[in-house]
């Protein structure tokens, strides 16, 4: 998730030495009288006060001081490097100047429970005198918290945070990795690491689920605008068995700003979907409709799980005057395709797709319920392009955090060359920009990141959309995360011909 933040940079504090402070020894014995303290801050989370974070011990910073210059350029005065709680409370110096610096040992780029502190400053000794120096030691890495829900816990029986952290956006590049298991998790455990972009990746198995013993995750982001003291939380929650919408749910919280975006795990089958009898999620004609394009040449249906195909399936699509029109009917994971040659003009057509003929992924029990979807083509015109989807016509309106169906068809007897989406609301925009998208895209020439979240969002790539006649795009997962606003979202499907349709959908999320 891409963000913002302008973080306040916690400084040194240093009390420089002055003649009323020095505090006259021996005139034989210069130094420094050194004292370490840590404001153990990382910038709180929802406003609240840290959580107690571990307490480092002062006395295991390593203390380095060297000299800049001596008042005496005869005099001899080697490097100090030791750690704090072995130093003397005046440390014997040669007068003259001085850097020092203060840091954690034997630190990790990404390591569980692990704060690193630091401190750099420089001083003067002078002869005879003993120079106070008050050293506040401040965060220097990055913080990593996550809160499980009870439904995440209850629902789960196994599971992990995976934190990568580095140059994750380029294929090539260094990255840490650093695993926190179910015990770390449920005891707490925070991950600390080096100032850079990292991701989280959650791994869960049901409870439920002892059959297939499947893996789901979710992966969050977090690419640009991180600082030293940083403290980023994730809240984690799932939805319950066989629940198709959320699978894992992540409330993301950074520093005192909230984010209360939920995006879906990856896509998962019911528990026990081989043990249901199919379930019709969306279609791509609606029942009745009319003035129908001659030259649509598929419908689909879309289940809510892994679908078969009976081996005598009597699926047909008939005239009004019971005239058999051909067909051939396909299943690629939950979607039915049956698809036709070009239809007549002005013609009631009715697709009839018996119980019997569709099946669960295990091929034995069939659908309950048949499915009929009666419609009118209109006059004939030709048109290159074909673009259907709810919300073009009139808006699709729905509650906040719901999932509802939404397959968008598209036909171009050209080939699609194009198929761009522009995103003009405020709101979806402001979305799109938390996750470091662009309001724009070109599903037939995504670069990386865009494959990355809409190639993913969609469970397309750019190879599945460019050179096709027929191409159907599913944004039923994607409506789940549309913010509480009247929506608008663009599309333009252009052929290799130069023809271009335009169409606008419209989603009013209240």
């Amino acid at each position: 998730m891409k963000k913002n933040i302008f973080p306040i940079l916690l400084g040194a504090a240093l009390l420089c030495s002055c003649t009323s402070k020095m505090s006259y020894i021996d005139d034989s014995i210069s130094g420094l009288a050194l004292n370490l303290s840590t404001d153990n801050s990382y910038r709180e989370v929802k406003g609240g006060a840290d959580d107690g974070q571990l307490q480092k011990d002062l006395n295991e910073l390593l203390v380095n001081i060297e000299p800049i210059s001596l008042d005496d350029p005869t005099s001899i005065q080697d490097p100090i490097r030791k750690t704090y709680g072995s130093l003397d409370a005046v440390i014997k110096l040669v007068p003259g100047k001085y850097n020092i610096k203060v840091e954690s040992q034997n630190t990790l780029p990404v390591a569980i429970d692990q704060p690193i502190y630091g401190a750099s400053a420089q001083f003067e000794v002078k002869k005879g005198a003993a120079t106070p120096l008050n050293l506040i030691c401040t965060v220097q890495n990055v913080k990593i918290s996550f809160v499980l829900e009870k439904s995440f816990t209850d629902e789960m029986k196994d599971y992990s945070v995976t934190v990568l952290s580095g140059d994750i956006e380029n294929p090539n590049g260094i990255i840490e990795t650093l695993v926190l298991s179910k015990e770390d998790l449920d005891a707490g455990k925070s991950a600390f690491v080096t100032v850079n972009p990292f991701s989280v990746t959650v791994k869960a198995f049901r409870k439920l689920d002892v059959a297939n013993n499947k893996e789901i995750q979710q992966i969050y982001s977090v690419t640009s605008g991180i600082a030293a003291a940083d403290w980023h939380e994730f809240t984690i929650s799932a939805t319950g068995t066989g629940t198709m919408s959320s699978i894992i749910d992540i409330d993301y919280t950074y520093n005192k700003k909230s984010k209360q975006i939920q995006i879906e795990g990856l896509s998962e089958e019911p528990v026990g979907a081989d043990k249901i009898a199919p379930v019709l999620k969306a279609q791509s004609l609606a029942n009745n409709a009319t003035d129908v394009n001659i030259n649509q040449k598929k419908i689909t249906l879309t289940f809510e799980s892994s679908i078969s195909l009976a081996a005598d399936q009597a699926i047909s699509l008939k005239k009004d005057n019971n005239e058999n029109v051909a067909v051939s009917a396909s299943v690629n994971g939950k979607v039915l395709s049956v698809e036709f040659g070009t239809l007549e003009e002005s013609t009631h057509y009715t697709l009839s797709v018996p119980a019997a003929s569709v099946l669960n992924k295990n091929g034995d029990i069939s659908m309950e319920n048949s499915v009929s979807i009666a419609f009118t083509t209109g006059e004939n015109k030709v048109e290159p392009i074909l673009v259907t989807c709810p919300g073009i016509d009139e808006p699709l309106s729905y509650s906040e955090g719901n999932t509802v169906p939404m397959v968008m068809t598209v036909s171009a007897v050209n080939g699609i060359k194009n198929l761009e989406i522009t995103i003009p609301s405020d709101a979806l925009v402001g979305m799109l920009s938390d996750v470091g998208q662009t309001p724009n895209v070109d599903l037939c020439n995504m670069d990386a990141g865009q494959e990355e979240f809409w190639g993913g969002l969609f469970g397309i790539t750019s190879s599945d959309v460019i050179g096709k006649s027929e191409f159907t795009l599913d944004v039923t997962g994607f409506t789940s995360l549309i913010p509480k606003a009247n929506n608008v979202m663009n599309f333009k499907v252009t052929d290799n011909n130069g023809n271009f349709k335009e169409v606008s959908i419209k989603i009013n999320v209240n």
